[in-house]
Parts: C-alpha cells; sequence; structure tokens
C-alpha cells in the first residue's frame, strides 16, 4: 500500500532575514493521531489527505520550496541559505498495522518509546553545509491498527514552533472541508497565475510582523499573516 503523493512548487518568492539564512537545516515533528473505526475506506481516507495536502500547499507553497545554499553568484557562501520555489512537497503513505496499533498506544499513555519517528517519517539526511538541496517539509501517513498517525515535518527555516501550529489548523481546516463535499480528487486547482509573496526580514527590522501577499498582473490582494 506505500505510495507517495507529490505536490509540485507553486511559485513564490519568501525574502528571509539573515538569522534564517544561517539556522542550521533541521525539521520541527509533530505526530497526530486519529482513530479510525474498525471497518474504513483507506482509499477515500487517502483521496480526503491528498485533497487537503494539495489545498495546504496552494495556500502555503512555500512548502513545497527547497532549502538551498547561496549561489557563486551571490557570493557562493555555503553556510548562508535560500528558500526557493524549486522541489515539491510530499505525502508519504505508509501501513504499519502489523507492528502498531491504537489500543496499545492509548493502554501506554502515547509513550514515546514505542513511537519510532524514524519509522513514522523518516527525514533527509542534512548536514550544516551542503550542497544538495532540502525539502521544506515532508507528511506522512501511518495506518495502523484502529488509528491513523499523521506525521508532520516542517523544516525550521520555513516555520516555528507557532507556524507549524498554523499550518497544521490550515490542513485540518482543508481536510474538513475535503470530507464535507462529495468530489473526487482530481482536478484539484493551482494557483500558477498568482506569485505568494513574503518579505520577513520586516521582523527583525522593528516593523512588525508582515503580512501575506499574493500577487500576478492584475491585482495585489493581502492574506492573513501566518507566523514562521
Amino acid at each position: 500500500m506505500d505510495q507517495t503523493i507529490t505536490i509540485p512548487c507553486p511559485p513564490f518568492d519568501v525574502q528571509l532575514p539573515h538569522w534564517d539564512r544561517l539556522f542550521p537545516p533541521t525539521h520541527s515533528k509533530r505526530i497526530l493521531c486519529f482513530s479510525l473505526p474498525e471497518k474504513h475506506n483507506r482509499g477515500r481516507i487517502i483521496g480526503y489527505l491528498h485533497t487537503a495536502f494539495h489545498h495546504t500547499v496552494q495556500r502555503v507553497p512555500f512548502l513545497a520550496g527547497s532549502i538551498v545554499p547561496f549561489p557563486p553568484d551571490q557570493g557562493g557562501r555555503p553556510w548562508l541559505r535560500n528558500l526557493v520555489a524549486e522541489g515539491a512537497a510530499r505525502l508519504v503513505i505508509k501501513d504499519h498495522s502489523a507492528e502498531l496499533s491504537f489500543a496499545e498506544l492509548e493502554k501506554a499513555n502515547f509513550a514515546q518509546n514505542l513511537l519510532d519517528t524514524n519509522q513514522l517519517c523518516p527525514l533527509p539526511k542534512t548536514a550544516y553545509i551542503q550542497d544538495q538541496p532540502v525539502d521544506v517539509c515532508q507528511f506522512q501517513a501511518n495506518f495502523i491498527e484502529g488509528s491513523l498517525l499523521l506525521v508532520v515535518s516542517i523544516i525550521h527555516i520555513a516555520a516555528d514552533g507557532r507556524g507549524v501550529t498554523d499550518i497544521i489548523k490550515i490542513f485540518a481546516e482543508q481536510l474538513r472541508k475535503a470530507q464535507s463535499v462529495a468530489a473526487t480528487v482530481e482536478p484539484l486547482a493551482s494557483r500558477d497565475a498568482c506569485v505568494y509573496l513574503s518579505d520577513r526580514t520586516a521582523l527583525v527590522s522593528g516593523h512588525g510582523a508582515p503580512e501575506l501577499a499574493w500577487s500576478d498582473s492584475r491585482r495585489r490582494q493581502f492574506m492573513p499573516h501566518i507566523p514562521y
């Protein structure tokens, strides 16, 4: 049943402050546990997750971006990084029902020793200085006996703890919407015509939290701020 759903990166332009450019490429991990009825339709659940993940990436495009070192034409300083609109966001589907059960987790009060995060959501190997791009995020949906464990991994350069919480709220909102409408997964519309803009240097320049903006040749619409 293992599969990977890939969401191509929508256009965006995020300006990072100097501190974020220096931050090591480490990921934050959250594990969300959903109880499932004894009889459930996995294909339908995966469809809901796909739809919610797609719309979350359209709302927050940098989730599908990549962290890359400064190119030679910008000084070639490998310890500094950019967040660029290249790459993709991935939703990985795994079946661990033979190894884990909701009843065991509940009985053990969800003890951490039963949650092997390397199994539930292995992260890319990263180094403080590396040439290879690093994916901003990966979601992994793990079906276990009686439950679904959804692991959300987002790199700290793109989102801090509060930002990860807000992104999960957006995903939860989109998941509720996906379940409330009788629609197939395809087609899923993308924001190809709009560019997501965010200047985060204002956060460290005393100008307060910046707004996020969608911009195209016809209009400029400001959206509510999502902290990072």
